[in-house]
């Protein structure tokens, strides 16, 4: 996160995107059906340049920016109770974001206080954006679910109210769908100059050792084979060759146009975005 950058918010539903910077006036990008539509990119080169004259036209600097995805895009699937999740239930969630309709699909689990939430958005749709912004220096610091924000704001369940957001900014980031890089596994601080020992992958050294005994049996063959034939007996005659019988088997079977300083728009709701049970 840059400090010497505003914050800012892109609130991405079906069709329509909403930026809102706080001290600004919100602005609105539509997406043509031929760039976003059914909940799929279908066209990456067309949204970058889409988001390039958005911010040219409205000449906005680059920001800190929170993605916030509609409950409109996202499929969702909810456990109630205080009891921790079973194996069976965190089975039934990984199955759950494999019949999500997407090709990539951006998951995560939320535990909020008595509810869990098993949650899933189009990764195509987050990763073209995100690219998009980044082109012209902005930082996209979190993408979130609505759904997971109106949990924690019941304030935000009836509409979305872009200045209570705004005002959530740093919490809001800790539900964060962006992959994050594979952190190290905690072990031993290391001594001033000391530095850290290799460690001693024994599975490396097994399948090197198995790769090296068959190595020595197929050279083994080879010669016995072919450099050191063995002579057969002249008085035993080799038997003929008969095959075998063999029996056949049968086969078995939306334009940059700005809405003045409007902050609250009313939730939309869709099939996609309704709890899998």
């Amino acid at each position: 996160m840059n400090k010497n950058k505003t914050n800012a918010i892109f609130y991405l539903d079906l069709n329509t995107g909403f930026y809102y910077a706080g001290i600004q006036p919100m602005l609105t990008l539509a997406f043509p059906p031929d760039t976003i539509s059914d909940q799929e990119v279908l066209s990456r080169e067309k949204l970058t340049n889409l988001v390039a004259a958005f911010v040219e036209t409205n000449k906005i600097e680059p920001s800190n920016l929170v993605i916030v995805f509609a409950p409109t895009l996202s499929y969702q699937k909810d456990y109630e109770g205080s009891i921790p999740l079973t194996e069976k239930d965190n089975q039934d969630i990984r199955d759950f974001f494999e019949i999500v309709p997407f090709e990539n699909v951006a998951s995560k689990t939320y535990k909020l206080g008595k509810k869990t939430i098993a949650l899933a958005v189009n990764k195509d749709i987050l990763d073209s954006l995100k690219e998009a912004f980044e082109k012209w220096k902005f930082t996209v610091i979190a993408a979130v679910p609505y759904a997971v924000i109106s949990e924690i704001i019941p304030e935000l369940a009836q509409n979305v109210d872009f200045d209570l957001m705004f005002s959530r900014f740093d919490p809001m980031r800790q539900y964060n769908m962006i992959d994050s890089a594979q952190p190290q596994s905690p072990g031993r601080a290391l001594a001033p100059g000391e530095t850290e020992k290799p460690k001693n992958n024994t599975r490396t050294f097994a399948l090197l050792g198995v790769f090296g005994l068959l190595f020595a049996v197929l050279l083994f063959m080879v010669l016995s084979n072919y450099v050191f034939p063995k002579k057969q007996n002249p008085g035993i005659n080799n038997p003929s060759r008969i095959p075998l019988p063999t029996a056949s088997l049968s086969n078995l079977s939306p334009g940059n146009e700005a809405t003045g300083d409007a902050k609250v728009i009313p939730i939309q709701t869709a099939t996609s975005s309704q709890s899998a049970q």
